[in-house]
């Protein structure tokens, strides 16, 4: 979303050579820290006595930057990144960003990532209210946060209804912190994460 820290000592030797959609170039260097620590989660360095451990050790990162400083961002750079990564063989794909309105250039981005075969993960959004555009397309992994009591935590935007969500199976939860997906996508996710296996 705001790009990757290309220096961070915990991925620094998984940074791929990306692009900055919001300046047009090569360096989509983080100057927000929000992408940065995205990709900690998603995939930092192990064994290493630095930071945290990513959930998945052996990923490698493309950053893309798409929202500026300050978190802003427009559907057409979102768009385009999801092209971007398409073509550049990533496998997983994740926004962890959103915006409030429909667009049929967004799902049909979506659908030509997905015709690929690349899982897309979306965050629901942080807002309390309606689910952010793409977590909503039922192909999309909506991301959504919970709280100590493995409640849906009060910020976190959930139309879907707190009952058509559903948590994953175990092997699915690392560190006993859950993935939430809508109901809607529930099987056919679950479906195409089996035929990942431990590459995800």
């Amino acid at each position: 979303d705001t790009g990757v820290d290309p220096d961070h000592p915990d991925l620094a030797a998984k940074v791929l050579p990306g692009y900055d959609f919001v300046n047009s170039d090569y360096d989509p260097r983080d100057d927000n820290g929000h992408g940065t620590h995205a990709a900690g989660i998603a995939a930092a360095m192990t064994n290493n006595g630095i930071g945290v451990a990513g959930m998945n050790w052996g990923a490698r990162l493309l950053p893309l930057k798409v929202l500026d400083a300050n978190g802003n961002g427009t559907y057409y750079n979102m768009i385009n990144s999801i092209y971007y990564a398409a073509n550049q063989g990533a496998r997983i794909l994740n926004l962890s960003l959103g915006g409030p309105s429909d667009s049929p250039l967004l799902q049909g981005a979506v659908s030509y990532a997905i015709g690929l075969g690349c899982l897309i993960f979306a965050a629901t959004g942080n807002q309390g209210a309606s689910v952010l555009y793409p977590a909503i397309y039922p192909e999309v992994i909506a991301v959504a946060a919970t709280d100590y009591l493995d409640q849906r935590a009060a910020y976190s935007s959930d139309e879907l209804s707190f009952e058509r969500i559903h948590q994953m199976p175990k092997p699915l939860q690392e560190g006993g912190v859950p993935i939430w997906v809508s109901g809607t996508v529930n099987r056919r996710v679950l479906r195409r994460l089996a035929r990942f296996g431990s590459g995800w």
